[in-house]
């Protein structure tokens, strides 16, 4: 006696389809992830960009450090920000050089904020910032317990930069 074997044929089709089916899912979720990584690589944190914030946190160091910490506790209070993008005089010693230093780093909005950014996050949402600018705050990493400050920058070509920045001596 012969035995039907379409039934079997039709159930191993099936077992496979599925294994195929969640295996090309998977690699799909995968890849997804690792090319999402891979876009936030070179828009957040790049070479250049840290580069250029560390320019501008060592011309802050230099000349208006202090100025700047001083705003930032009284005028940043509700905020928990300063937005140094128009450079202003009362809070640069050399403004016209700080916009030079601008445009040349291509620039477009620098705020200096706490380094703890918990209060800056609950608050984020009255921020009057751009809502990528706002999304990639959420990705910094942070020390809450340590008395410094952090500078955010946004260049023109939309990319970010974020880097702690301590006074002379490391205060």
């Amino acid at each position: 006696m012969k035995k039907n074997n379409k039934g079997f044929v039709l159930v191993e089709t099936l077992i496979v389809s599925v294994f195929v089916l969640t295996t090309l899912v998977f690699l799909f979720v995968e890849f997804r992830k690792v090319k999402q990584g891979f876009d936030t690589s070179f828009t957040y944190n790049t070479v250049t960009g840290m580069y250029a914030a560390s320019n501008f946190a060592s011309y802050i160091k230099d000349g208006s450090y202090e100025t700047i910490v001083n705003a930032l506790k009284t005028d940043g209070k509700n905020t928990h920000y300063i937005d140094l993008s128009e450079c202003p005089a009362q809070l640069f010693a050399e403004p016209i050089y700080c916009g030079r230093l601008k445009d040349t780093l291509n620039m477009s909005h620098m705020y200096f904020t706490d380094e703890d950014l918990s209060f800056l996050l609950r608050n984020l949402n009255s921020a009057d910032m751009n809502p990528t600018t706002k999304k990639y705050i959420k990705t910094i990493k942070y020390d809450k317990d340590v008395s410094r400050y952090r500078l955010i920058i946004e260049f023109k070509d939309n990319t970010y930069a974020s880097i702690k920045v301590t006074g002379h001596g490391g205060l």
